[in-house]
């Protein structure tokens, strides 16, 4: 599962963890199926969660996407964010957001709402920004324009 939680914040974690999947990739004899959850239930609590960005790093002509076999939804492409349940959050200003959202902040830019923890004015939002990657902060004092 790449990449890892613990390697978010840690650029020379994230650089380790891209090498193993490349390693990994490279011992593909014939085919490499790649898949990823939108939503993942760890100790108890569900999870929402994008695609690795090891994904953007792949040329698009080693790419062949196929549909869920379980035909649950029509997702041709991973950058899909309606494969995404429409998780509702509020925060302190009454603002709602959904995991897939586009949301603008004025330091970081324009990002999608990629997952969300806690509640009332302790919630977080989990925003990966265009610019900078991923971001975690508190709804309440994120200031974020949608």
């Amino acid at each position: 599962m790449f990449p890892s939680r613990q390697s978010k914040d840690e650029p020379h974690l994230l650089d380790e963890e891209r090498r193993l999947c490349y390693v990994g990739m490279t011992r593909a004899m014939n085919t490499l199926t790649l898949s990823y959850a939108s939503k993942r239930f760890i100790h108890g609590h569900s999870f929402y969660s994008m695609p690795s960005r090891f994904l953007d790093e792949i040329p698009r002509s080693f790419l062949n996407y196929i549909e869920n076999p379980n035909n649950e939804s029509k997702t041709t492409s991973y950058k899909n964010t309606d494969t995404f349940s429409k998780k509702m959050v509020s925060s302190k200003n009454s603002s709602i957001y959904s995991i897939g959202q586009v949301v603008k902040h004025a330091k970081f830019g324009l990002g999608t709402v990629v997952n969300c923890e806690g509640s009332g004015d302790s919630m977080r939002l989990q925003i990966k920004f265009q610019k900078v990657g991923t971001k975690w902060l508190i709804s309440s004092y994120a200031n974020l324009e949608s």
